[in-house]
């Protein structure tokens, strides 16, 4: 860019479960944005957070079946 500063967009991540008993697993996640623009503004945020569920279900011969469901929650404009 003619500003000769870099453009920089870092994304850092964290997703956490946690076994509440051998079928259900709860699931949560956050990201952080930070954008450093060449040109323009600058910004930092919080992507939607995701809250989710996941049963597991054992089968014959140690196979397991597994369902997921989540939902993101909106945040920010």
């Amino acid at each position: 860019t003619g500003t000769g500063r870099p453009e920089n967009a870092n994304l850092t991540g964290l997703t956490a479960t946690y076994r509440l008993n051998p079928r259900w697993v709860p699931v949560v996640r956050a990201l952080w944005v930070k954008n450093d623009a060449a040109a323009g503004p600058s910004g930092r945020g919080i992507a939607n957070p995701a809250v989710g569920i996941t049963y597991i279900h054992p089968l014959a011969k140690g196979g397991r079946w597994t369902a997921f469901g989540a939902s993101t929650i909106p945040v920010g404009t």
